[in-house]
């Protein structure tokens, strides 16, 4: 029930009217894991509207939804506090777990034989909150996290297949289920958000806000309160005409 409410709280804020809507994932993520309760709401409420699903680099997505090219994204809680103008809204809590190469780490059982092992992450952007993550569940096990940043997923992928160290992954991501891999599970879980621009929210206001040099730009139709208006007289022109009443012009 509340993750329908969630979807016409979406559905409100995009305008009208409109033949699709784009909603965007991280590249890693399987899109089947959400997709069908999306369509199946939408399919409901709105059988005119075509869902499309398209998958960036996570640092991608907020650009791209700020820009007006997604209507939605979704995406795990590594991001840092997001822009004025965009709501956040939490969806689910995914299961998450440790991911390695079973040719190199098939005999590995729990999260705790990998100590002193290197965890790859692969996104600049995110590697503090995500390191953070990771230090943390590793500490709960007593285990040291050894983290390694190979710059691009792919990268991250290829030294996980060779061996070179281990990754960490929601269920939601899609290579958990390749056979090649060994998946870990944890106990633990990773909350999941929707993003999506407020009702008030202006595409191009953390443009304005980075040449303004301020924190947030709001858009007010009544400006009242930010306005005071004083009227002086030109006393080198009413002087001449109302020259006997010019002080209390100038006091009225």
């Amino acid at each position: 029930e509340e993750y329908t409410q969630l979807l016409a709280n979406i559905h409100s804020n995009l305008e009208e009217p409109f033949g699709s809507v784009k909603i965007g994932c991280p590249e890693t993520w399987n899109p089947n894991k959400f997709y069908g309760k999306i369509k199946e709401y939408f399919d409901a409420h709105y059988p005119a509207v075509k869902l499309d699903i398209e998958c960036f680099r996570l640092p991608e997505l907020l650009s791209r939804l700020q820009s007006g090219k997604l209507d939605i994204i979704m995406t795990h809680d590594f991001y840092p506090p997001v822009q004025y103008g965009l709501e956040v809204k939490h969806i689910a809590d995914t299961g998450c777990g440790v991911l390695c190469s079973k040719a190199w780490f098939g005999h590995v059982e729990s999260i705790s034989d990998l100590d002193g092992v290197d965890f790859l992450t692969f996104d600049v952007d995110l590697d503090k909150k995500f390191g953070q993550t990771i230090r943390k569940i590793c500490m709960e096990y007593g285990i040291a996290a050894n983290l390694r940043n190979c710059g691009q997923y792919s990268n991250a992928l290829f030294e996980m297949s060779c061996g070179k160290g281990v990754m960490f992954f929601t269920e939601w991501d899609n290579v958990v289920s390749n056979t090649e891999y060994k998946y870990l599970p944890l106990n633990n879980t990773f909350p999941t958000n929707i993003i999506y621009p407020s009702v008030t929210s202006n595409a191009n206001t953390h443009i304005i806000a980075d040449e303004l040099n301020v924190k947030a730009v709001e858009f007010k139709e009544d400006v009242s309160a930010y306005t005071d208006y004083q009227f002086k007289p030109q006393l080198r022109t009413v002087g001449p005409k109302y020259g006997k009443y010019l002080k209390q012009i100038q006091t009225a």
